[in-house]
């Protein structure tokens, strides 16, 4: 009896250590413990390195395109313009870069314009350039100021799908705006504010141009009192 009473102890030890050690090859894999999703709504913008996205701007005004939506019929100074409306008149080629672009049309086709790039000087700058030029009628009358010192002619294509704002004094226009929106392809021969009627024989028809990628997006007569 004591020889299996032994034997028994034995036994339970040795199952003991065997079910609170076991191997190595026996043990469950080890696993990461769960994270939650991150979520986060802060813009990240992108590098202008990484292929496939673009830069932000650096330009803050005017947002998106250059249009009258943006900048106004008359457009403010746009950086690099020297205080000149909209994008200035220098703009160092012979094809208008994007931007809004003051001057005159001196003819038409179907399918373009004969552009006189000018500069539209407005407010304080208006009155520092006037002076500079040796005018003494300062301040200028309407807060404005034109000057036009090349010749160059450019020749600007338009599609007769463009927007044109056409001003209208006339009874027809019933709008209650001064401005009638009309096609480039409709814009032929109207004179009811300015003389845009380039069969007469006189013309003086100041416009604005808005290039964007390359071609007129819009253009727009500007009013001179």
């Amino acid at each position: 009896m004591r020889t299996s009473l032994l034997s028994i102890a034995l036994f339970v030890v040795i199952v003991s250590c065997s079910a609170t050690a076991p191997s190595a090859t026996d043990a469950p894999p080890a696993t990461a413990a769960p994270t939650s999703p991150i979520v986060t709504t802060d813009t990240v913008s992108p590098s202008s390195s990484e292929p496939g996205t673009t830069p932000p701007s650096t330009v803050s005004y005017p947002p998106g395109q250059f249009s009258t939506r943006e900048v106004g019929y008359g457009p403010a100074p746009l950086p690099g313009s020297d205080g000149a409306g909209g994008s200035g008149c220098a703009p160092g080629t012979e094809v208008l870069p994007d931007g809004a672009w003051f001057g005159f049309v001196v003819d038409r086709a179907d399918t373009g314009i004969q552009f006189d790039l000018a500069c539209w000087w407005s407010g304080d700058r208006a009155n520092e350039v006037a002076l500079e030029r040796g005018e003494t009628d300062v301040p200028v009358p309407n807060d404005y100021y034109i000057t036009n010192d090349s010749e160059q002619l450019r020749t600007v294509p338009i599609t007769p799908e463009v927007n044109v704002f056409h001003l209208d004094y006339t009874d027809k226009n019933t709008s209650g705006e001064p401005y009638v929106l009309i096609t480039f392809g409709e814009w032929d021969g109207l004179a009811d504010y300015l003389n845009c009627d380039f069969g007469s024989g006189y013309e003086f028809c100041p416009v604005w141009l808005f290039v964007n990628d390359g071609v007129v997006t819009e253009m727009v007569e500007q009013y001179v009192p």
